[in-house]
């Protein structure tokens, strides 16, 4: 008998894994909507691609701008009133 033979084809059969492939045209639910997503953000439509996610991007950039305009008064206050 060739045992190793038949012991390495037995190991190698529960180490690897064959790939499912699906049918033609036929793509994981996920992956559609990830590409429906994709598709949202190529839309030429004026809007920066940062504000393209909805109010919430807006709100998140709004505080954004908000934190760097106090920060630069923070700093013109500093510099000028301050150390003047």
């Amino acid at each position: 008998m060739n045992v190793p033979r038949i012991a390495f084809q037995t190991a190698r059969r529960l180490t690897t894994s064959t790939t499912v492939r699906a049918a033609k045209g036929e793509v994981h639910p996920g992956y559609a909507k990830l590409r429906q997503q994709y598709a949202k953000f190529q839309i030429q439509d004026g809007v920066p691609v940062h504000l393209k996610g909805g109010p919430a991007d807006r709100i998140l950039a709004s505080l954004t701008y908000a934190l760097c305009a106090g920060a630069l008064v923070t700093v013109c206050y500093t510099l000028f009133y301050k150390m003047a």
